[in-house]
């Protein structure tokens, strides 16, 4: 309570004792410190690498149209130093952070005054209602099925205790509301147009369910280590955000984007340079490579969570657990015979717990039989004494490559290919920290040169597969889906490139720990050689990863009815990967096509590139 006095004391104090201060006296200094340039003054106003304006909205620039970082410095020091205080004090409810940091930045010691306007109402019950003890970065896993969580998302959360007394805590999110069903319309407006963006403050709890349950994402929480004065600027330029007018762009302008913007606020050595392209788990690495996390944990999600447990059981215990909960015969659970080794006991106990939730959430028991199958299993008084569960590194986000791919290969009849992948992987990468194997390619271009001739070989525009094992408990399907432009094949085995979307879907199992194989049925649907045709190919393969950091990639299809033939040919291909780090693989490719008549062999080495 004390604190949250000060601070508002701090911000909103005496107006008339700055009435000396000349806002001609504090824009000479400011020039003079060259605070334009500042990471952290470019992080407040959301400046890009080459100072322009990310946010291109006047009612939080106000040198907009003109924007210059220096401009906007002016026009800022002008409007919270105005001759009339009430002027100025409307400027300094609005953008409180801004005024921090001046203050901080140009030793000016006396804080503004407080004077009832309903903007800095509507700020006091933000203060009120709202605490930033405690500052986290967070992150929710993707979702490659989903066009609106396929790259994962990114924001922050903010608690501690409130004026009250009261714990409370909130995330401050930045997001896109998808609005259409119709695939080329989204495509446009998410990567051209741009959709509408949106913040929101918002109960946390309440967020984290969504995602837990409703979405089945992981939730990875990064304190952040910072000081007092760091926080306090986040915390006041979440305030800031709060009505501005945002175009949100998949690829230019996301979530990823504007939380990386802020955090050059907290961070103000950190270069601004950086790739076109920023995602989610970009930010994530960059803030602990920058040493600001201070601790993390892992809220995982019913689906992941219970995988995750079913890994450690042995199939005979498993199916004694299943058939309790197939039969609703709860009170056998009693009769179970628990493991003697203590930390295999705590497995047992957790998975019928979470099993339970996990069909509790998912509506398929009610909360009558939820509730009985948890009070029995608080009746066993399983003894797990000195045992923790720890699964915070378990699948670990920080631990995947980066998001953007580069490769270049040498093949066949001297053959040159260069792959470039904005994001994010392929089922031959190192998946090993995904749950099961996934790909997500978006706007991959691969291109072809021979004989001096340059020309594109496949271009992926959104491409997804996910082969997530099936179990008997939660009963998974693998499934891919692909709109891209790729080469297909005539009854003579003759290429083309057609315009193509396909769908699969099937079932993959894992084998052992580091095995894992699939089945998949295809639809499909394409334009090339002047033609619309219906296509169809089942699929099946395995991923196999081996000793010195290798995987084994093995796919066949039987495609019937490209180029509408009514015929149909083999594709088996072949790649092995060598995993030399995070950043650089090798890669073996062999491929053939073949049917009764004719053949195409095609082989490709690779250097493979992750930023």
């Amino acid at each position: 309570m004390r604190k949250k006095i000060l601070l508002f004391l701090l911000v909103f104090a005496n107006l008339s004792a700055e009435a000396e201060i000349s806002g001609k006296t504090l824009i000479r200094d400011a020039l003079d410190k060259h605070l334009f340039e500042r990471s952290a003054w470019k992080g407040l106003i959301h400046a890009t690498v080459d100072n322009r304006p990310s946010i291109n909205d006047p009612s939080f620039l106000l040198s907009y149209p003109e924007f210059t970082p220096e401009k906007e410095l002016i026009a800022t020091i002008n409007a919270l130093y105005d001759d009339n205080h009430q002027t100025a004090a409307k400027f300094r409810c609005k953008y409180p952070a801004r005024y921090l940091w001046l203050q901080q930045e140009l030793n000016i010691a006396a804080p503004v005054k407080f004077d009832g306007s309903n903007t800095c109402r509507e700020l006091k019950q933000y203060f009120e209602k709202t605490s930033y003890d405690t500052i986290s970065l967070i992150y929710v896993s993707e979702n490659v099925a989903d066009p609106a969580s396929m790259m994962g998302h990114v924001f922050f959360k903010i608690s501690g205790k409130n004026e009250r007394g009261e714990m409370r805590a909130h995330a401050v999110s930045f997001y896109t509301v998808i609005d259409t069903v119709n695939l080329p319309k989204l495509l446009v407006k998410s990567l051209i147009t741009g959709m509408n963006g949106y913040f929101s403050l918002q109960p946390y709890k309440e967020v984290v369910y969504r995602y837990n349950v409703l979405e089945n994402r992981n939730v990875w929480e990064y304190a952040l280590s910072l000081s007092e004065k760091q926080k306090r600027l986040l915390y006041y330029h979440f305030w800031e955000l709060k009505d501005i007018k945002l175009k949100y762009l998949f690829a230019g302008y996301n979530c990823a984007t504007i939380i990386d913007d802020m955090l050059y606020i907290v961070n103000d050595k950190n270069s601004r340079q950086r790739f076109f392209w920023v995602t989610p788990k970009d930010v994530v690495k960059k803030v602990n490579k920058a040493g600001l996390v201070k601790k993390s944990n892992l809220l995982p999600s019913d689906m992941w969570y219970l995988k995750m447990l079913l890994n450690e059981i042995p199939d005979e215990k498993k199916e004694k657990i299943l058939e309790i909960f197939r039969h609703k015969s709860y009170e056998n659970i009693k009769n179970f015979q628990f493991s003697e080794v203590p930390s295999q006991r705590m497995i047992e106990k957790e998975l019928f717990s979470q099993y339970a939730r996990y069909l509790y959430h998912h509506q398929k028991i009610g909360e009558d039989e939820y509730r009985e199958a948890m009070q029995l299993m608080s009746r066993l008084h399983i003894s797990t004494k000195n045992y923790q569960f720890d699964i915070s590194q378990y699948k670990n986000p920080l631990k995947t490559n980066n998001d953007s791919r580069m490769e270049l290969g040498y093949g066949k009849n001297n053959t040159w290919f260069f792959t470039f992948l904005p994001a994010s992987n392929t089922l031959t990468s190192d998946n090993r920290e995904y749950f099961g194997e996934t790909s997500l390619q978006i706007g991959e271009v691969r291109l072809r040169m021979k004989n001096d001739t340059l020309k594109i070989d496949n271009f992926n525009l959104y491409c997804m597969s996910s082969l997530i094992p099936w179990d008997s408990f939660t009963n998974p399907l693998s499934k891919d889906f692909c709109l891209n432009y790729e080469k297909h094949y005539d009854k003579n085995l003759h290429s083309y490139h057609a315009w193509n979307i396909s769908f699969g879907l099937g079932a993959s199992k894992q084998i052992s720990e580091d095995i894992l194989v699939f089945s998949l049925l295809h639809l499909g649907l394409a334009y090339g050689d002047r033609r619309v045709y219906a296509y169809t190919y089942p699929e099946a393969g395995f991923m196999m990863y081996e000793i010195f950091n290798m995987k084994t990639t093995f796919r066949y299809k039987y495609l019937y009815n490209q180029d509408d033939s009514k015929s149909g040919y083999h594709d088996v291909s072949f790649v092995q990967s060598l995993f030399l780090n995070k950043k650089h693989n090798i890669e073996f490719s062999v491929e053939n096509q073949y049917n009764g008549d004719d053949s195409n062999q095609n082989y490709i080495l690779s250097y493979v590139h992750y930023f």
